[in-house]
């Protein structure tokens, strides 16, 4: 996994370029399982335990699972009582050779509570 503790296990998906940039790979899907949820970013599209969320869904625990804006890019951030996953998405910048959708920039953040132990 990308990230483990007991309050978050985030898992990252690539996959490899075919033109331009063959040999490198991008982010295409994220799995996150917190709070008892288990939450999936692919493209645009976030689910909460199979279900489409449109906006944001508070989780057990006192986490939250929402779409994110960020000037003219679009995301995903979702937070724990302890940690906070956050995920950019290239929805808007594409080439024929960069297709949208792909997940670039991807953090985790331990509250410092965590982070000191």
């Amino acid at each position: 996994p990308l990230y483990h503790t007991e309050d978050m296990q985030v898992n990252v998906f690539t996959c490899p370029w075919v033109q331009k940039y063959v040999g490198a790979a991008s982010q295409v899907g994220v799995a996150i399982l917190t709070g008892g949820h288990k939450i999936e970013l692919v493209g645009t599209e976030m689910t909460v335990d199979g279900a489409v969320v449109s906006s944001s869904m508070s989780l057990s625990g006192g986490g939250e699972a929402k779409h994110i804006q960020e000037g003219e890019w679009s995301g995903f951030e979702i937070s724990s009582s302890e940690s906070s996953f956050k995920a950019m998405v290239a929805d808007q910048y594409h080439a024929a050779d960069i297709p949208p959708g792909y997940i670039y920039n991807t953090m985790v953040h331990a509250k410092k509570s965590l982070a000191e132990s």
